[in-house]
């Protein structure tokens, strides 16, 4: 029961401080009074007002009643004694009495905070400043004097003046709680003298002391145990070891600020705290709380509003808001399991039925075991109940999904589902009472969650096809890479070692071609310019400076792929250069019967360049214009300045190239196929070596041509003025073309009836040097190409051809 102001035994005030109790009434104080409760529930406040002041005071500290059936009441302004023979709380007979500054005898102090009733029916009071007082007069003679025991730090003394609690074992001692300590009173005669003091204190340095020097009540249990409440703990007096053992929150115990202890029949104790009632299992140690769910007046208690009732084996305690009686042997029934059940189902605040959503629900939620929900049916919202309609219960509950962890549900008898994967799931509800989880079976519902389209078992199969087929398609461009890689690498392998013969045999070309040009030269000076063997000395020497040029351009272009080709830049008037290079040619053109112009929009140009270099790229592009370029055609070099660039054009107006062949005009080796017109086209070296040349100062060369039409390379040069200034000679270019020309032949006089021979040859060296073998023993006549070989055949009708 909880008794306070709203219940149906009603008090006028519910600040709970001390109980007494007899045969005919509960004597309850507060702040306001003794409220006197008899066994029909009747309800009489006794106050000082009520009773013509005679009433100490109406805040009650404590209440106790002696062997003489007298009800001590302390105040925090004095004592009163109420005879209870008799007793009529309408008309009360009270004694009160306080301290006197002048009468040594009387109280020590008006703050009175607790009464004692000893063995030989003494009356003890403790007081908050006062020490402990020991009633030594006679109430029917009105006699009024007190025993004092204070504090005195020269002498054997209690601890403290601000004492609580007094307490008697079964060897007499007394035990009073105090603001500095626990204290143990030993009197050495039974008439009270020679009282000696033991005293106990907190040491944070001693696990075995006192958990706190504040100590607030004292309990001897039926083993005669001392068990001391403390503001921080519980502790338990080893009286043999001298020590103490404590208890707090690590033990369980998880509000430390304990009022006062109780025995119950069953050997429990049960404590006050600010954080709820706490029941001690001696034998387990193990601790049980009990709070406001459970019915108790409110989780907070006072110091002193306790009482134990062995003729009923019922406990009273108080505090902020009334008290509460309650019999220790049935608190065990408001832990009842209850009937699980679900109650309501909702998806996105609706409430979902089997007659409204019958893809979901297909009976009675109550009924139920299974829901089906579709992956857009969150969030859900699942509702139960215990069904259990006691006003006061403390049940607490669990949930959990698919055997995972269990969770805690706090003040709440719904379950949110904001989301679940794919699939079936097993939803778990179980009761809890004093963090004992229930026995029965819990409460379970099976949830089968259908997912979209793209979260189906279909659709991850076809994801794992789609990835199986991603990593084949992944293996096998690798595979192919790791191949293609292999293969280029083996080409290239090739191709160095092919570079590496060709140089390799360049070199050794150069040496032997020099030797023969140095020999050339003396036998040249040996003969006359009338000699007929000249004329074969000039052929030698021109197609060996032909292969030395040859031989010239492939080891450059070796030197460039191992950049070894240094360039040496000097600062010079380039379009001197470049117009007397141009001018070399003009003995060649002439031959072929080939206008050469050379064109430019300034007329001087200082830049950086080097000229060996130029010379070599100018070279190879005015000797390719004019070998495929007809006869009475025309060759233009332009140059002028563009930005900070000079941009230097050959056009002719020759074969021309195809689109198709375009591109690979600068690649290594590559030779314009041109079947109608057969020209003697080198190696595909030149141009390869230009491109490279022009890259490695920095510029850059295109090409465009047309079929018929012509050709015209661009070549693009920056200019810059860092180099040193050194003026630039060029050495007139010797022919390495090749004539075209068909020799006079005809001017050797042969007999008429000689056998006649036709040379068809499009090389004019060749087809002279075939000429002089024969010479004079045949007549020859001489055609540079098949179309003009057959003209002459018909014409001459020759022996052989």
């Amino acid at each position: 029961k909880t008794i306070n102001a709203t219940s149906e035994i009603s008090l006028n005030n519910s600040f709970i401080l001390s109980f007494a109790k007899n045969n005919d009434f509960l004597f309850v104080g507060t702040r306001k009074g003794i409220h006197c409760i008899n066994t029909e529930g009747e309800v009489i406040q006794i106050t000082k007002e009520n009773t013509n002041n005679q009433l100490a005071f109406n805040v009650i500290r404590a209440m106790a009643i002696d062997h003489f059936n007298n009800l001590w009441v302390a105040t925090i302004k004095g004592v009163s004694v109420i005879n209870l023979n008799n007793f009529n709380p309408k008309k009360t007979n009270i004694i009160s009495f306080y301290h006197d500054e002048t009468n040594v005898s009387s109280l020590s102090s008006d703050a009175t905070r607790g009464i004692y009733i000893d063995h030989k029916n003494t009356v003890w009071i403790t007081t908050y400043g006062g020490g402990i007082n020991r009633f030594t007069g006679n109430l029917k003679t009105n006699s009024i004097t007190f025993e004092h025991y204070k504090h005195d730090a020269e002498s054997n003394s209690v601890s403290s003046d601000f004492t609580y609690n007094m307490s008697q074992d079964k060897d007499l001692n007394y035990w009073i709680t105090s603001e500095e300590g626990l204290n143990k009173l030993k009197f050495e005669t039974s008439d009270y003298s020679k009282p000696k003091f033991t005293n106990y204190y907190h040491d944070k340095y001693n696990s075995n002391s006192l958990s706190s020097n504040t100590t607030l009540h004292t309990w001897h249990d039926e083993k005669e145990i001392l068990w001391i409440a403390t503001q921080n703990g519980f502790n338990k007096f080893n009286p043999k070891a001298n020590i103490f053992t404590r208890y707090g929150e690590d033990n369980g115990l998880t509000n430390t600020f304990v009022y006062s202890i109780i025995e119950d029949s069953s050997d429990d104790l049960w404590l006050t705290t600010n954080g709820g009632l706490f029941k001690f299992d001696k034998n387990s140690e193990q601790f049980t709380n009990y709070n406001q769910l459970d019915g108790l007046q409110s989780s907070e208690f006072n110091l002193g509003a306790h009482y134990y009732d062995k003729s009923t084996d019922e406990i009273y305690i108080g505090g902020i808001k009334g008290f509460n009686v309650f019999k220790p042997n049935k608190v065990s029934e408001l832990d009842i399991q209850g009937h699980l059940v679900f109650t309501a189902l909702k998806v996105k605040d609706k409430e979902i039925r089997p007659q409204t959503h019958p893809s979901i629900l297909k009976e009675s939620i109550t009924k139920t075991t299974e829901i089906t929900l579709n992956h857009t049916d969150f969030p859900c919202y699942i509702s139960f109940s215990d069904l259990d309609l006691r006003p006061t219960k403390n049940n607490h509950f669990i949930y959990a999904l698919n055997d995972n962890e269990w969770n805690e549900l706090r003040g709440t008898r719904e379950i949110q589902l904001l989301e679940l994967t794919k699939g079936n799931h097993t939803l778990q509800i179980q009761g809890k009472s004093r963090d004992k989880v229930w026995s029965k079976q819990p409460l379970k519902l099976n949830i089968k969650v259908i997912p979209p389209w793209y979260k189906s078992d279909m659709a991850y199969i076809t994801y794992l096809l789609l990835f199986l087929g991603i990593v084949y398609a992944f293996y096998k461009i690798s595979l192919q890479r790791q191949i293609a890689g292999q293969e280029s690498k083996r080409l290239q392998d090739l191709d160095d070692l092919k570079s590496r013969f060709i140089t390799n045999i360049t070199h050794e070309f150069r040496t032997p071609l020099t030797i023969i040009l140095g020999y050339l030269n003396n036998l040249k000076e040996r003969s006359s310019e009338k000699d007929q063997d000249n004329t074969a000395l000039n052929t030698i020497e021109q197609n060996s400076n032909n292969l030395l040029h040859l031989v010239n351009q492939m080891l450059d272009l070796a030197k460039l792929e191992q950049g070894k080709l240094n360039l040496n830049m000097t600062q010079s008037d380039i379009v001197s250069y470049i117009q007397h290079l141009v001018h070399s040619f003009s003995s060649i053109a002439e031959e072929k019967s080939i206008i050469l112009v050379f064109e430019t929009e300034v007329d001087e140009l200082k830049m950086d360049f080097d000229s060996e270099k130029l010379r070599q790229i100018l070279t190879n592009l005015i000797s390719n214009a004019i070998k495929f370029s007809s006869e009475e055609s025309q060759i233009t070099i332009n140059m002028k300045p563009v930005n900070n660039t000079l941009e230097i054009k050959i056009m002719d107006q020759g074969l021309g190239i195809s689109e198709d062949e375009l591109p690979h005009v600068f690649d290594r080796f590559f030779q314009v196929e041109n079947q109608e017109h057969k020209v003697s086209q080198g190696t595909g070296i030149g141009l390869s070596l230009t491109k490279e040349l022009v890259q490695l100062m920095e510029g850059d060369i295109s090409v465009h041509s047309k079929i018929n039409q012509g050709t015209t390379f661009t070549v693009t040069l920056p200019v810059k003025h860092t180099a040193v200034e050194h003026s630039t000679e060029l050495d007139l270019l010797k022919s390495n073309i090749g004539e075209t020309y068909v020799p006079k032949l005809d001017d050797v006089v042969t007999p008429e009836d000689t056998n006649s021979v036709l040379i068809v040859e499009d090389n004019t060296d060749m087809a002279r040097y075939i000429a002089s073998c024969l010479q004079p023993l045949y007549k020859v006549s001489y055609a540079k190409d098949g179309k003009e070989g057959l003209e002459k055949a018909q014409e001459t009708v020759p022996d052989i051809i």
